[in-house]
């Protein structure tokens, strides 16, 4: 992320290069777009020990301190400041407490390479694991010391799979244990460099174990982010079948402008053997105007899962998000939808800070988001917000931390939010929350961290949370983690200063219920930046009340207890099922009762099975529950009672519970027994409702409820026993009164005619007034290959040749109501002889250059012999055409259209019914990429000399494009090259003695034109001239200024009158800026002259 000062001239300078781009990807939300698919090499593998010894070589190096890169941030259509709903206040209870004791700081600014820190670590089986910036440090999660099972540079841990330039650092880290596969997983990308002007990595560590030991072996993998972009901001999400990375693409040129987004799919299993690594990447997310900016890969701990997504806020709406989902991830095919808009309440983009003791403002960065996880049906993200002290984004001034929980996500759904909800401040403190992120556990509990600032507060460390049945759209008060008592300073020469760039809160694998966040804050004055990491403890289980039976027999052997518990404020007993190391536990005190197993009901009613030895004391007992978490509960009164074992409690078969429409009359036979073979009676327990009845004798349950008992109502049947003491069973149930019942209304269905060999489908309209479940079928004497679904009503039938004629039908809605009523519609079919379809050839895919045209011929059969019309479908290149005769498909491709085009051929007759064949193929278009133009070296020439040269150019694509040379304006006057074959020619006059400077330029004819230029020196010299002439005893010694390289002819007579010079051989070659020659002749009287040869 580049440091930009100058933010809002960044901005833009991107809208305006945005006017000129048109984003790629004009698919429609279901649509399976196929990716671009990439095979690296095998991973490198190194041991946990060998990476330590590394960094302990390098350690004495000294370390260089660096801004990460900061690159776009708030998308352009956030910069305004719309309106939108006042957020719920928050709750007056928490959710979660921070421990007590697991509250540490994971590392501070001497740890890590610059700034920002981009905070993030994740909580696995036995570790937290922190990784920054610079530093990767594991702890003890049952202790938050440093374990020292990995404590080294992020530059070390990766280069194995870094970009070979001298001064490349990594940056942008994520890490996430999954506990589907039980490893670790970090991601981060390169700076090749140091700088921002080449393609880079993203790199990708896995680990062979879930606790890091220094046997632990980790593979590292790496891909080009793009070949001739910056890969920034690398998201991270994991699902049991692929990693989701997402990325923002910015230009490696000039103002590093932006380019689009990336989505990329790494087939999870290609990693965990080992490699080769396999990566699908779907490019221009961004389509039009519309796409993720920042797509957040997601988070899905399900072991089921079969696609994955990507989620981010629309690039130019402050009221939307964008879903991406992605089919077959785990395949080598993956294919991804079209953008899905999910609509949100209006947002404003965050303000920079100014907290206490702070010179300058601290960043506020954007709206993007910052994690995104899937649990139970439900998407879960948040991101920074600009508010107002009403949490509203109207001239927002402090930042608020905007939740979403969205429903609806998978494929054939349409997304909807569920409910959402902002964290902020609306007091005069103007205290901002930003930087935060969520995550719901097991329970349904709702925790979120973030940073916490004001003008009147230091820069801290904070959370909030919510309980799973607390009202939609809330959550409880912040409360600070940290207390910092230092004003941010840092040496970082930005404006504003970085901060975040994100945080994370994870779910702890061994519960399924702690959650764990890590948060920046102000540890020191100055640099002083901190990471604090914290376990967020959900509420305790519920406080048990009661059991049933009461009374247990000494020598009693698996009897099962129900143990029924008080809420309050979110506690509750919690399980989180089999393939977690920590479970629901409960014991009974007084020994000699053995807890054999526990089972969770709910968040208030468990099971015991309980066995009572004989050696157990007789007498009361308390309960004592334990969750997952280790928090435990014990009754506050005794609730148990061991019996000598004289009598024996009845027992009372589970009551199921029932629903019943008003005006209907409810009877329920109880069945119970007793061991002892006492008398039983029945009776109803306290709160049951006045109009119901049991008979105490055969425990026949009665109720005819009426209109105001329309709702939930509770009920306990109690059988009591005639022994000594009188014992005891008891079991609830709850019967659900729902309004009388009206039949539903099925519209009618008009008769219809059909051909042989068609499917007939009709899609059947039902209502009913009750809002009753539906169910449709068909009455009797239908066809038997005849079908209607039962839950939306689509009649399907593809009649054969026996069924040629009339065929009568009737089709019946049912409701769920009390009675069950429905409505029926009968309806005939004519069937008459089939058409047969045409036949249309395959239509491969091609690939195609921009600006080139496409060409196809599609060859069609009929045979009936019908007329045939060729047409395209809807969602083909407006600019393609079809020939509806002959079928010729005609596309020349523009600038817009670079990238995955799809189209469908269709070529229908004209018999009865009308049938056509379908014929679907890609067209990928490939940019333009520029020419290569050999370097061309400096030059010497004399004046008047003809100085010739060839320029040599090649182009990359395929097939080649035609080039051109030309000279760039400034070239001397007289100079000329070929412009078909790069000749270059020049005789330089004696005006042009000196340097000149002259720029070859190759174009191509590519769409758009691109070119590559060659700039050299041509030294011009005067002509040359004897500078000497040494006469010696026995030959005469010329000596002249010489070109390296030249070759000189010099020239004599000896009568001034004669008309004819003699050469003087041989002819010399000069190796250096002097040449000499030497004449042998020894004439009183000679005459010299001196010229160059051609």
């Amino acid at each position: 992320m580049l440091n930009c000062h100058s933010f809002y001239s960044l901005i833009c300078r991107w809208l305006l290069a945005a006017n000129s781009v048109v984003f790629l990807n004009t698919a429609r939300a279901d649509d399976g777009l196929p990716g671009l698919p990439w095979q690296g090499a095998p991973g490198i593998q190194q041991t946990m020990a060998q990476l330590m010894a590394r960094e302990q070589r390098l350690a004495a190096q000294p370390a260089s301190r660096h801004i990460a890169p900061h690159f776009l941030r708030t998308p352009p259509g956030v910069l305004s400041q719309p309106a939108g709903p006042a957020p719920a206040p928050p709750l007056p209870y928490a959710a979660q407490t921070v421990s007590s004791t697991i509250n540490f700081t994971a590392a501070n600014f001497n740890d890590c390479s610059g700034w920002p820190p981009d905070t993030m670590g994740a909580v696995g089986p036995t570790q937290f694991i922190t990784t920054l910036n610079g530093r990767i440090r594991s702890f003890d999660k049952s202790t938050g010391a440093s374990d020292g099972a990995i404590n080294m540079s992020t530059d070390t841990f990766f280069s194995s799979v870094m970009t070979s330039t001298l001064g490349t650092y990594s940056s942008d880290p994520h890490i996430r244990y999954d506990r589907t596969s039980g490893r670790w997983f970090v991601v981060m990308i390169d700076v090749p460099g140091g700088k921002l002007t080449k393609a880079n990595h993203v790199m990708i560590a896995v680990s062979n174990s879930g606790t890091i030991s220094p046997s632990t072996v980790w593979t590292f993998f790496y891909f080009v982010g793009d070949s001739s972009n910056f890969a920034d901001y690398p998201v991270l999400g994991i699902d049991a079948n692929a990693l989701y990375i997402g990325v923002n693409l910015f230009s490696v040129h000039g103002l590093h402008s932006f380019v689009n987004t990336t989505g990329f799919v790494v087939q999870k299993s290609s990693l965990l053997s080992g490699g080769p690594l396999f990566e699908t990447a779907f490019t221009g997310l961004i389509s039009g105007s519309t796409g993720p900016y920042t797509p957040q890969g997601v988070d899905n701990f399900d072991p089921a899962a079969t696609e994955g997504y990507f989620i981010g806020v629309d690039i130019s709406s402050s009221s939307a998000l964008q879903l991406r989902r992605v089919s077959n991830p785990g395949t080598t095919s993956p294919t991804i939808s079209g953008n899905i808009t999910i609509t949100v309440d209006s947002f404003a983009g965050p303000i920079n800070i100014t907290p206490l003791g702070s010179s300058g403002a601290v960043d506020g960065l954007d709206v993007r988001l910052l994690a995104a996880h899937y649990r139970n049906g439900s998407l879960w993200t948040a991101h920074n917000v600009g508010v107002n002290s009403s949490g509203t984004p109207t001239s927002p001034d402090r930042n608020g931390v905007r939740w979403y929980q969205i429903g609806s996500i998978p494929t054939g759904q349409t997304p909807t939010v569920i409910q959402s909800g902002t964290i902020f401040d609306n007091s005069s403190s103007v205290l901002s929350y930003w930087m935060g992120t969520v995550m719901v556990s097991g329970q349904g509990h709702v925790a979120a961290g973030f940073t916490r600032a004001g003008p009147n507060n230091f820069l801290d460390a904070a959370t909030a949370g919510r309980l799973a049945s607390d009202p939609a759209g809330t959550m409880g008060a912040p409360t600070t983690y940290t207390a910092s008592s230092s004003a941010y300073n840092p040496t970082d020469s930005s404006n504003p200063h970085r901060w975040g760039d994100y945080s994370f809160t994870s779910l702890d694998p061994s519960d399924d219920m702690t959650m764990w966040t890590i948060q920046e804050w102000c540890q020191s004055a100055g640099n002083g930046f901190a990471v604090q990491a914290a376990a967020l403890l959900a509420p305790p289980p519920a406080l048990p009340t009661n059991c049933t039976p009461a009374t247990l027999p000494q020598n009693s052997f698996n009897t099962l207890v129900t143990v029924k518990g008080s809420p309050a404020n979110g506690t509750g007993f919690f399980d989180p099922g089999a393939g977690f190391p920590k479970r629901l536990s409960a014991a009974v005190n007084g020994g000699g009762v053995i807890v054999n197993s526990v089972t969770y009901n709910s968040p208030t009613n468990l099971t015991l099975n309980l066995t009572v030895t004989g050696s157990a004391a007789s007498g009361a007992r308390t309960v004592t529950v334990t969750n997952p978490d280790g928090q435990s509960v014990t009754s506050l009164s005794a609730l148990l009672t061991i019996s000598s074992g004289s009598n024996l409690p009845p027992t009372l078969a589970a009551i199921s519970n029932r629903t019943v429409a008003v005006g209907m009359t409810l009877t329920i036979t109880n069945v119970a027994n007793d061991p002892d073979g006492d008398s039983l009676a029945f009776s109803l327990g306290a709160g049951a409702a006045a109009n119901a009845t049991i008979n105490a004798a055969n425990g026949i349950f009665s109720w005819a409820p009426n209109q105001s008992q329309i709702g939930t109502n509770h009920f306990s049947v109690v059988v009591t026993d005639s022994g000594s003491p009188s014992l005891s069973a008891t079991q609830s149930f709850s019967v659900f009164v729902v309004q009388s019942n009206s039949p539903p209304v099925l519209t009618a269905i008009s008769n219809r005619m059909v051909a042989v060999g068609m499917t007939l489908t009709i899609s059947n309209v039902a209502s009913d007034s009750d809002g009753d479940q539906l169910t449709f079928s068909l009455g009797a004497g239908a066809a038997a290959n005849a079908s209607v679904n039962a839950t939306n009503g689509i009649f399907t039938w593809a009649p054969t040749q026996p069924q040629i004629g009339t065929n009568h039908f009737s089709v019946i809605v049912s409701d769920n109501g009390f009675p069950s009523l429905s409505a029926t519609q009968s309806f005939s079919v004519t069937v008459v002889q089939s058409n047969s379809p045409p036949v249309l050839a395959t239509i491969a895919n091609r690939t195609n250059l921009v600006g080139t045209l496409v060409l196809i011929t599609n060859v069609v059969s009929d045979s009936d012999g019908d007329q045939l019309l060729f047409s395209l479908n809807p969602g083909a290149a407006t600019n393609a055409t079809i020939n509806p005769t002959n079928g010729l498909f005609s596309w020349t491709p523009t600038l817009a259209q670079i990238g995955s085009n799809a189209f469908s051929v269709v070529a229908s007759d004209n018999g009865f019914p009308t049938l056509s064949a379908t014929q679907s193929f890609w067209v990928i278009v490939h940019s333009n990429s520029p020419p290569v133009l050999a370097p061309i070296a400096d030059q010497t020439v004399y004046a008047s000399a003809t100085m010739t040269l060839t320029a040599s150019a090649t182009d990359p694509d395929v097939p080649p494009q035609t080039l051109s040379f030309s000279l760039d304006p400034g070239a001397p006057t007289g100079a000329g090259i070929g412009p078909t074959n790069g000749a270059f020619a020049w005789t330089p006059s004696q005006s042009q003695i000196g340097t000149n400077t002259i720029t070859v330029r190759v174009t191509d004819n590519g769409l758009p034109n691109l070119s590559d230029e060659k700039t050299f020196s041509v030294n011009v010299e005067a002509a040359p001239t004897i500078q000497s002439i040494t006469v010696l005893s026995n030959m005469t010694l010329l000596t002249w200024g010489a070109i390296s390289g030249a070759t000189y002819q010099v020239q004599f007579k000896t009568n001034l009158m004669d008309t004819n010079w003699l050469d003087l051989l041989p002819q010399i070659l000069a190796t250096g800026p002097i040449a000499t020659a030497t004449n042998s002749a020894t004439n009183p009287a000679t005459f010299y002259r001196l010229h160059v040869v051609p």
